[in-house]
């Protein structure tokens, strides 16, 4: 803002935040208006008025686009950082597959499927056949799912 000082309206050292130049720039406009309404200049100051009001009129749209600009540029900014934060973790994941040796893909489901076949179960699969009790299985040996039922009532 202004250099206002502690001594008064113009201020003096000390700077206790007077009216800046635009404010006071406010305040000439608006006596000169007033001074031109008073002498019967009725036209120049409605002139002047209109003036300025299309001058503010003018900046506020300015103002707006501008904000409307920082902000779908801030909105940009975190989709692009968003979309480099991903590709990197892509790439990282690449890396790490490229990385890897090909007698290692493929043991840990070798080993279960292993185990499944051998009759050896490990506590995981324990707990995964007590999660699966209560499901009925699409894919079972049973070819009429009606089976049961139909025999119950047939009586048999």
């Amino acid at each position: 803002m202004g250099r206002g000082g502690a001594g008064g309206y113009n201020g003096g050292a000390g700077g206790d935040g007077g009216p800046s130049g635009l404010v006071r720039l406010g305040i000439v406009g608006l006596l000169v208006v007033a001074f031109l309404y008073a002498l019967g200049y009725t036209a120049e100051a409605s002139g002047i008025v209109k003036g300025v009001l299309g001058i503010i009129k003018t900046v506020a749209i300015i103002g707006a686009v501008g904000i409307v600009v920082i902000i779908l540029a801030l909105i940009a900014f975190a989709w692009w950082a968003a979309h480099k934060k991903q590709k990197n973790k892509e790439a990282e994941q690449m890396q790490e597959i490229l990385n890897t040796p090909l007698e290692s893909f493929g043991d840990l489901e070798t080993q279960q499927l292993m185990d499944k076949y051998d009759g050896k179960t490990s506590d995981s699969q324990n707990a995964e056949k007590k999660e699966r009790k209560g499901r009925v299985n699409p894919y079972s040996a049973k070819k009429n799912m009606y089976e049961d039922g139909e025999k119950m009532q047939a009586g048999r």
